[in-house]
């Protein structure tokens, strides 16, 4: 029965990839702009393993790895290259997770899974465009949930769930800066805890083989990022994030500030006025319970924890220690942001509430069952297997029906895609005009976004152009300059472009409000 289930789940899962890619070939060859544009040019790296870095941030330094982008690469390719590929990508690893937890706790505790399989249901219908949405402060919450409960499980003696947790960790940790506390504080522990089963007196085979496959998945997921390190010039990012992180003397969040960020995600999905994160700046929530109802969750999984422990009740034990661990490991890192708060800083915090939630409802219903003198709440095995069932398939419309909108939207590009594209026919054109093998762009500030598409653009037609220095950090080295470029091309808005018309440089593209001014200079 259990390998029919085992080949039923195979057969599922590979139907499932199978749609999305399909749904991701059917959409238009539509072009991307700003962010969207960045994430599509760093896959395109990835699939010829070009990538050494990950995201970038505003604050001149990349985030810890690309494995993100690695792990989006084959769907892209699948996907025929379309920008909807990284949706279905996205969609997949989160789906992916999803069922992680639910059979993890499915073997460990059925009805919780059946309450988690609901709370994870209601933030994919709450937070859909974040199910499949490949930027990285929405990519890693539900790899991070995973991480979590695989942490728990290992704990609790599933050794072989080790190189899980192995990978789980690195994604997060690769995907934002802001999870590599939380990702070493649950992972960490989790592998001294195995190391010492491995090498303990019950230790056997199976559980050394478990940890050496862990230990090959950590350097296969950061060779990468240290290879980067060692070779960059003049500095490798592992670098520049210790100088950021080390050398900032700023005071970080006041903490009634941070109680309120973390309060307002812990507790979001529940919360009428919940968000998937924009980027834009954090604005307190006008509901007041949220901070009651997180102190309420904190003393339950705390209670709970303590009772579990009493009764070694080792997986929720474990289970408890990590979610709390999380918690306060969120808390501290919201009182570390520097500057102002955005939404996408602290979205993150939405991973352990979405498990607290089922926790604490199961443990206060058998709390509940006690007192009552009633012998049973809990759902027996086969209606929660059956209950996980749907609330998965419910999860996996949602995302199809996400990753469709996005198809659609393709048959229809805006006007600032449309540019874009415009963009880089112009760029070509003047290019093969003036005999131009490789020009260096110049950026005005707000066209940022249209020229990260037209850059997007001539990427997939196979044209690599130069970036200005101060750009580079945001499109990688993949496109600093080496001094050989042959032709200046500076993309402006109006008040720049009137500056360069004045100065009579030669104007190759306009597409109001976007402008390009080229000048042919001799390469060395």
């Amino acid at each position: 029965m259990r390998q029919v289930r085992g080949t039923g789940a195979l057969v599922a899962g590979v139907l499932i990839v199978l749609a999305f890619v399909l749904a991701a070939r059917s959409a238009a060859d539509a072009p991307a702009t700003s962010d969207i544009a960045v994430i599509e040019s760093y896959t395109r790296l990835a699939t010829s393993g070009a990538l050494q870095v990950g995201a970038y941030s505003r604050f001149q330094w990349h985030h810890p790895g690309p494995l993100p982008f690695y792990l989006l690469a084959p769907f892209y390719m699948l996907g025929a290259g379309r920008t909807a590929a990284l949706n279905a990508g996205a969609a997949v690893l989160s789906l992916e997770s999803i069922g992680l937890v639910l059979w993890s706790l499915w073997r460990r505790r059925p009805p919780l899974a059946a309450l988690t399989g609901l709370s994870l249901a209601l933030y994919a219908w709450r937070g859909a465009e974040a199910l499949t949405s490949p930027w990285n402060p929405h990519m890693p919450v539900l790899p991070l949930t995973a991480l979590l409960v695989a942490s728990a499980d290992v704990f609790a003696g599933a050794t072989f769930m080790l190189p899980v947790v192995a990978l789980l960790a690195s994604v997060v940790a690769q995907a934002h800066v802001a999870l590599v506390p939380t990702a070493l504080a649950v992972a960490l522990p989790t592998a001294l805890a195995s190391i010492a089963r491995a090498f303990g007196r019950d230790g056997g085979r199976a559980a050394r083989c478990s940890l050496a496959l862990a230990f090959a998945v950590l350097l296969l997921a950061w060779a990468l990022p240290l290879a980067e390190q060692v070779t960059a010039e003049p500095r490798g990012n592992m670098t520049e994030l210790a100088r950021f992180f080390l050398g900032r003397h700023g005071a970080g969040q006041s903490l009634p500030a941070a109680v309120s960020a973390w309060s307002d995600m812990l507790v979001g999905v529940l919360r009428p006025d919940f968000y998937v994160a924009h980027g834009w700046p954090f604005v307190e929530s006008p509901v007041r319970w949220a901070e009651w109802m997180s102190l309420l969750l904190v003393s339950v999984i705390t209670l709970g924890t303590a009772r579990a422990l009493l009764q070694r009740d080792r997986f929720m034990a474990s289970l408890g220690t990590v979610l709390l661990l999380s918690c306060a490991v969120a808390l501290w890192s919201s009182t570390r942001i520097e500057e102002t708060i955005f939404d996408h800083d602290v979205f993150w915090i939405i991973a352990p509430g979405l498990l607290m939630l089922a926790v604490a409802v199961e443990w206060l219903a058998r709390a509940g069952a006690t007192l009552a003198n009633w012998r049973s709440l809990s759902i027996a095995a086969r209606p929660a297997t059956v209950l996980c069932v749907v609330l998965f398939t419910v999860t996996v419309v949602i995302a199809w029906a996400q990753v469709r909108r996005e198809v659609l939207r393709s048959y229809e590009p805006p006007v600032e895609a449309m540019t874009a594209r415009l963009l880089a026919d112009d760029i070509l054109d003047y290019m093969r005009r003036a005999h131009v093998d490789r020009p260096l762009i110049r950026i005005d500030q707000d066209a940022w976004g249209v020229v990260a598409g037209a850059v997007l653009d001539l990427q997939k037609r196979g044209q690599m152009v130069a970036i200005e220095e101060d750009w580079v950090v945001m499109f990688t080295r993949a496109f600093a300059p080496t001094g050989h470029e042959d032709a200046t091309i500076t993309v402006a808005m109006p008040p720049l472009h009137l500056r360069l018309t004045a100065q009579q440089e030669p104007l190759i593209s306009s597409h109001e409000p976007i402008y390009a001014h080229a000048v042919r200079v001799s390469a060395p």
